[in-house]
């Protein structure tokens, strides 16, 4: 099969061999020019000279003379209308570009269909828009007054908007579609061609219509179009329905291509994550290039530009050549995130006084990559985190971040540009100019760096061109919803041979270029197609009216694009995300669902097999599966802990949470990154309430440590000075005054209360004995380590020993939730050594009581519980074994051989520190993007 471009090169050089230069071709985009361009070099066996080779946009643009206008400026021609409308009304320029922006969008869909815009902005005035929003005949709310109201003037926000634009010989796409359409006959005198010639279009606008069908009945222009009988002739097939209602109205509608009867290998692929889509293929790349001299003929189809990066990173290293046909995301790149961080830095600004700064917005400015390569070496971004995590207060003065930096060996007056008052966005603006100097020499011999710093140059560019223009800015908060928006349009073109090698390309950018191998991306519903998404502020049913496309009209684009690129494809693979969290999250597309329910049917040479690969069930994309064999060096560490201070709960219960955390905490000794909290954290929280806790129980606060009553309520007139003592020591130079953080100071002081308060009903009960507070308990355990016997040290510190009614206690403080669930324990989970079975909470509370008797010997039976912060209902929440809360001597024994078996599997040489396969632990690990799990 053909490619259809090599046909058109065919058909155009037989019937203008001699006279290429004479025609005009038109495309739906400027890069099928190149293909078709290549097809007439090969095809014509002597110099000639090309054709003139045009996009629609550029063809219509051509024929009016009338330019298109940036996106942004119209929305500030818009905003200046909108002032003037509205007056003291008018809305400040954020809330208003959110529906300008929309509002350009629609002028121009009403243009480009060739809708007369008073008939459409009255209508909604009429009988027929009121019975349609209001079928009941009640009255109107006044959210519906408002809206009509808004209604009734676009029509002047459209006309005014037109003048303006009109004047400048600059405006949106839309309207010079209709004027095009609308003047055609005396337009196409313009162009000095023999004729024209029309390639390879499907759903067309109504101006691109009448254009299309006068230059076709004239006999200036012949259209040639690419369709297949397979969706040509299938009235339920969607990929064929604009082409459909074209075929009486146009000559060459009639001669389809018969492609999809022909053999085709089409593989569908699910995979469980977006990045093993990446993964996935690269090994099909791989593949590719065992079966094939070269890779021309193949492309990676990209449905979500966000898999670009990802892609590229996984592709084979022999791969000679890759075209990069689509741009890549300028708000992607790491500049573009530091203005974002300037701005921000800017914008969080105290409103007391401009000389403060947010400290978050502060610390992810001054620890950003950027400034790092700028100062490096001498730029010790960990030394400021730590420094800066350690300054608890949320605003922080100039005088404060010089002092912090010098702490950190950093020269503030290399950076003190950033923190000069900006009393108006010009002056910010030389901030960004002071930026852009600094860095050119750091990026000039890496290329990919430069492009991406050029490209901000222009965008700063750009905005004080808007503010020369129009007085944009008025805020930060403007210049960055600006900023952002611009960014978001930008994509930075990578360079290379256009044809040759791999092609890596958007759906969209396909479009007339035909493949016979094709890697087709995110196949998903909500990304092919996009479904039921818009940005309009025309209700649906008014553009069904007035013939305004919808998302179903949007479907059936993409369904014809979707098609037309397997048409002469012969293999074919459609990878989709298969992972199923979230309700219909990642659901395969309907356009695979229709080719495995009727392609089989049509084709019968077709073959279509699925496969569903997953991270752990295919080795080929397995992830990194991380295994930590016990060498002599790990074996040393062990024994260090075992015979120095030893094992505590927490990292015992690390190990059977995860054998490879315990192996990065406690061997590696990796510290976990602390964050900066603008708030009290839980951490701290939990520490200031066990420090209260612990002062008001001092058992030398009561007679014989008897709880009495009366001593509490007195203690109790004291929590609010035990409190700010406790919090000046946990959180230093903390506001606790205003904000979440006064809210959690009387959270914690509730919470203290309402505990002495129980303490005091349980005192006047019963007989309440606080025996040792904070008590550090030490045991030692011996087991088999290979031939020999080894000792291990092992301790815990309970937050509080007592008796009640002489029961004796081991008392275990939380903050945080404790379920019920979290102190239930099976005799037989512990005669059987199932660890994975005993919760964590359950385990400290044994391991506690074991300690205790190592160190009192033999007592007839312990409870050991929890007193819930949160759960301030209860009583003390005992650890219960087969539904027992008093653990006895046996109990304690079984626990002990519990705990022999734990501490030989560490110590196992053969045993290797493994990852966890609960992906729930996961979840919070801190280690989580080391191991990659």
């Amino acid at each position: 099969m053909n490619p259809f471009l090599e046909d058109v090169a065919k058909k155009i050089i037989q019937e203008h061999e001699n006279e290429l230069d004479q025609i005009h071709i038109v495309l739906p985009n400027r890069r099928t020019g190149l293909f078709l361009k290549k097809h007439l070099a090969l095809l014509v066996e002597k110099p000639f000279f090309s054709p003139e080779i045009s996009s629609i946009e550029d063809f219509v643009v051509e024929l009016t003379g009338i330019q298109i206008e940036d996106p942004i400026y119209l929305l500030f021609t818009l905003f200046q209308i909108h002032k003037e409308l509205e007056g003291d009304r008018m809305l400040h320029f954020m809330e208003f570009a959110a529906f300008g922006e929309m509002l350009i969008h629609d002028f121009s869909d009403i243009d480009s269909h060739l809708v007369d815009p008073k008939v459409i902005f009255s209508w909604l005035s009429e009988e027929k828009a009121l019975s349609l929003w209001n079928v009941s005949g009640q009255p109107l709310t006044e959210n519906q007054k408002n809206y009509l109201r808004f209604f009734s003037l676009l029509g002047v926000y459209y006309q005014k908007l037109v003048d303006l634009c009109i004047q400048k010989n600059k405006i949106y796409q839309g309207y010079i579609y209709r004027y095009a359409a609308e003047n055609i006959e005396n337009l196409i005198n313009r162009l000095q061609v023999k004729k024209i010639w029309i390639v390879g279009f499907n759903a067309l606008t109504k101006s691109e219509y009448r254009i299309f069908h006068y230059l076709e009945q004239s006999g200036k222009a012949e259209i040639l179009w690419d369709a297949d009988v397979y969706y040509m002739e299938s009235a339920v097939q969607e990929s064929g329905d604009f082409l459909r209602r074209y075929q009486s109205q146009f000559k060459n509608l009639k001669d389809f291509s018969n492609c999809f009867s022909q053999p085709k290998n089409i593989e569908v692929i699910g995979v469980s994550e977006n990045i093993l889509q990446a993964k996935f293929t690269g090994q099909k790349i791989d593949q590719l290039i065992d079966s094939m001299s070269n890779m021309e003929n193949s492309a990676i189809v990209l449905c979500d530009e966000n898999l670009l990066l990802p892609v590229l990173n996984s592709l084979p290293s022999r791969l000679e050549s890759v075209n990069i046909t689509m741009g890549y995301p300028f708000c992607l790149t790491s500049i573009y995130d530091l203005g974002i961080k300037l701005l921000d830095l800017h914008s969080s600004r105290s409103k007391s006084s401009l000389n403060y700064f947010n400290r978050q917005s502060v610390l992810l400015l001054l620890t950003h990559p950027y400034l790092q390569m700028l100062f490096s070496p001498e730029y010790k971004a960990t030394i400021l985190l730590e420094k800066l995590t350690a300054f608890n207060r949320a605003y922080l003065s100039v005088d404060e971040i010089q002092h912090i930096c010098n702490e950190s060996n950093i020269d503030f007056n290399a950076l003190c540009f950033l923190f000069i008052e900006r009393s108006n966005v010009l002056l910010l603006f030389q901030t960004f100019d002071t930026l852009i100097n600094l860095f050119w020499e750091k990026v000039e011999n890496k290329p990919l760096e430069k492009e991406f710093l050029f490209t901000f140059y222009k965008l700063i560019t750009h905005l004080k061109d808007l503010q020369d223009s129009y007085q944009a800015f008025d805020s930060m908060e403007n210049i960055k919803s600006v900023y952002t928006s611009l960014a978001e349009r930008i994509k930075i073109n990578f360079y290379g041979e256009p044809l040759q090698g791999l092609q890596v390309m958007g759906l969209l950018e396909t479009r007339v270029i035909d493949f016979e191998n094709i890697i087709l991306l995110s196949v998903n519903e909500g990304t092919l197609p996009k479904g039921k998404t818009s940005s309009s502020l025309l209700p649906f049913q008014i553009k069904k009216h007035f013939e305004i496309p919808t998302y179903s009209e949007t479907d059936s684009i993409y369904a014809y694009h979707f098609y037309r690129l397997l048409q002469r494809a012969k293999n074919i693979t459609l990878v989709y995300n298969a992972d199923t969290e979230g309700f219909g999250k990642n659901e395969k597309s309907r356009f695979i669902k229709q080719i495995q329910l009727e392609l089989n049917q049509y084709s019968p040479h077709t073959m279509i097999v699925e496969r569903l690969l997953t991270a752990t069930g295919n080795p080929q994309i397995e992830k990194n599966n991380i295994s930590v064999v016990k060498n002599d060096i790990i074996q040393d560490q062990l024994n260090s802990i075992a015979s120095g201070k030893g094992f505590s709960p927490t990292s015992l219960n690390c190990y059977i949470r995860c054998p490879l955390q315990f192996y990065f905490t406690h061997i590696l000794k990796i510290p976990e990154i602390k964050t900066v909290e603008e708030t009290v954290d839980y951490a701290v929280l939990g520490t200031v309430i066990h420090s209260v806790m612990e002062n008001i129980f001092l058992p030398e606060r009561y007679s014989d440590g008897l709880i009495c009553p009366e001593t509490l309520q007195s203690l109790k007139k004291q929590t609010n000075d035990f409190l700010v003592r406790a919090f000046d020591k946990e959180y230093p130079q903390g506001d606790l005054q205003t904000g979440k953080n006064k809210l959690i100071f009387e959270i914690a002081q509730k919470i203290i209360n309402t505990f002495i308060e129980k303490q005091q009903e349980l005192a006047r009960n019963s007989k309440l004995e606080i025996l040792a507070l904070e008590i550090e308990m030490r045991g030692e355990l011996e087991i088999e380590a290979g031939e020999n016997k080894q000792k291990i040290n092992l301790y815990g510190k309970a937050d509080r020993i007592d008796r009640l009614d002489g029961n004796l206690r081991i008392v275990d403080y939380k903050s945080g939730n404790v379920q019920d669930s979290d102190l239930k324990v099976k005799s037989i989970e512990l005669d059987n050594f199932n660890k994975s079975k005993i919760p964590e909470k359950s385990f400290q509370l044994l391991l506690y009581s074991w300690l205790y008797i190592q160190s009192k010997g033999i007592i007839s039976s312990i409870l050991s519980g929890i007193y819930s912060f949160r759960r301030m209902e209860n009583d003390l929440l005992t650890v219960k074994i087969d539904a027992n809360d008093n653990i006895s001597n046996t109990e304690i024994q079984t626990f002990e051989t519990f705990l022999t078996q734990l501490l030989t599997e560490i110590f196992d040489r053969e045993i290797p520190f493994t990852q966890t396969q609960d992906e729930k632990t996961c979840s919070y690990c801190p280690f989580v993007s080391i191991c990659g799990k």
